[in-house]
């Protein structure tokens, strides 16, 4: 349970815990990981929009970074992909 002390103490609501795990133990050797959210919202049998509350209650606490992804060919925009997030830890 170790690392999971900093977000169990924290002001955050139970969703953001979740998503915050769910983040977590998902993530690369970057500490990084880029599910959608809709895949986030299925494997926890939660809702798309309390997925983006939740991880927007993460960010705003300094648990993670979002970083918005875009398709690109030949320099030219064509989409969005899923975001990258960071998930940071506090050992």
């Amino acid at each position: 349970m170790g690392y999971l002390n900093s977000i169990y103490t924290a002001d955050v609501p139970s969703r953001a815990v979740n998503v915050y795990r769910y983040l977590r133990d998902r993530t690369n050797d970057q500490k990084q990981c880029y599910p959608s959210m809709d895949r986030i919202a299925s494997d926890l049998h939660i809702s798309v929009s309390t997925v983006n509350r939740a991880i927007n209650d993460l960010v705003r606490a300094g648990f993670i970074e979002k970083k918005n992804q875009f398709r690109t060919y030949d320099k030219k925009t064509y989409g969005k992909k899923s975001n990258l997030y960071t998930v940071h830890s506090f050992d």
